[in-house]
């Protein structure tokens, strides 16, 4: 259930930021989507890794390893990295539009370090 909340903010937040940089909706949502079970994935690695050289396969067939906890833990991580997508394609759009609204002609001749 939390997961279907995670996709409509995600929907909302990156497709906000799509209008907002006139980019497309669903080409940011379905980065931030991906962005999200990216960072799952990368975290249930990093755990059931670490679990396979603390206990070994029996760490991972104990039935506490599916807990609600662990599900919280890779929730907020999932979340973690859906934000730091989101920060890196809102700095990447308005480096863009700070790009598209200098006055080209006025920077004829400069070198891009001193502008």
């Amino acid at each position: 259930m939390l997961g279907i909340f995670c996709m409509y903010w995600v929907w909302k937040a990156f497709s906000n930021l799509a209008i907002e940089y006139r980019k497309s909706k669903w080409k940011y949502f379905f980065l931030g989507l991906g962005s999200y079970y990216a960072a799952v994935v990368v975290s249930v690695s990093i755990v059931v890794g670490l679990m396979l050289l603390a206990k070994g396969f029996v760490g991972i067939a104990d039935p506490d390893f599916g807990s609600a906890e662990w599900n919280l833990f890779y929730l907020l991580s999932g979340a973690s990295g859906c934000y730091g997508c989101y920060v890196f394609l809102a700095h990447k759009a308005r480096k863009e539009k700070e790009l598209l609204n200098k006055n080209e002609i006025e920077y004829i001749g400069i070198i891009s370090d001193e502008i």
